[in-house]
């Protein structure tokens, strides 16, 4: 008898910045090649030197290839009372993906930003 079960990639980083000020993409990730068709994404913010939110604007892919134009959906990761936040969601359903960070105003201090994701494909054992 066969089962299915979910397989899980390690968390691997696609994006660093120690000091975002402006506007930065991340490198396109690329899961259609290896058979991943899911992924949870994690973000975290680093505020200590910034008043302001972090904006990410997440843009998925149709043909695995590179990543649409229009993102799929933005998110604001919000400044709190502590230095570190952060915020994880699950996609389901995608070909790869990209994400551009920003700040939600003009630039005033720097975030450090980290993004990381795992990604999932299912497979029978």
């Amino acid at each position: 008898m066969s089962i299915t079960k979910k397989i899980w990639t390690g968390t691997v980083d696609f994006f660093s910045s120690e000091e975002l000020t402006q506007p930065e993409l991340s490198d396109f990730v690329d899961l259609e090649s290896e058979g991943y068709e899911g992924i949870q994404i994690k973000i975290t913010g680093w505020f200590s030197a910034c008043p302001h939110n972090l904006i990410c604007e997440l843009s998925g892919s149709i043909d695995g290839v590179r990543a649409d134009d229009i993102p799929l959906m933005a998110m604001t990761l919000y400044k709190k009372t502590y230095n570190e936040t952060a915020f994880s969601f699950i996609i389901k359903n995608i070909t790869g993906f990209r994400v551009k960070f920003s700040q939600s105003q003009t630039p005033s201090g720097f975030i450090t930003v980290l993004g990381q994701y795992r990604a999932w494909k299912w497979q029978n054992t």
